[in-house]
């Protein structure tokens, strides 16, 4: 099966299932995050199923339309190609935090209620990971000797 084809399945049985529990949900307020666990849930489901699930859907962050020469752009395309293979060398609970945290923006709490995990996890999790990734990121765009 093609990636974008599970991933079609994932969001289509993710909104399924929050349709159908809707009723279950307890505060409106917390629906970006109750959506989230849901959707989670069955991305490690096709994970696991599928062993397999590149981190394709993670959005760019670098601005490759610099005013800067090709060769900054072609940099900043470099280090986001690194950053992305750091990022898919992580565990999966430490990549799904630091997603949450900075690619998506949200608040210690937040990631921590939509991962079902303590506030402290999280921010254990997020120092591991960050910290994993400094490591990754040396190795990859450090200076041939």
């Amino acid at each position: 099966m093609r990636a974008d084809y599970l991933v079609e399945d994932v969001v289509a049985q993710t909104f399924l299932l929050a349709w159908r529990d809707l009723p279950r949900l307890r505060d409106p307020r917390r629906f970006d995050s109750w959506l989230f666990r849901i959707a989670h849930n069955q991305a490690m489901s096709a994970h696991r199923r599928r062993k397999t699930l590149p981190l394709e859907s993670a959005p760019e962050q670098a601005d490759l339309s610099t005013d800067g020469s090709p060769h900054d752009a072609l940099d900043a395309a470099d280090e986001a190609a690194a950053i992305r293979a750091a990022l898919e060398q992580l565990p999966e609970p430490q990549r799904s935090v630091l997603v949450l945290r900075f690619l998506h923006g949200w608040p210690h709490a937040e990631v921590a209620r939509a991962l079902g995990k303590r506030e402290e996890a999280v921010r254990a999790l997020q120092y591991r990971a960050l910290s994993r990734m400094r490591d990754l990121l040396r190795q990859e765009l450090a200076p041939e000797r």
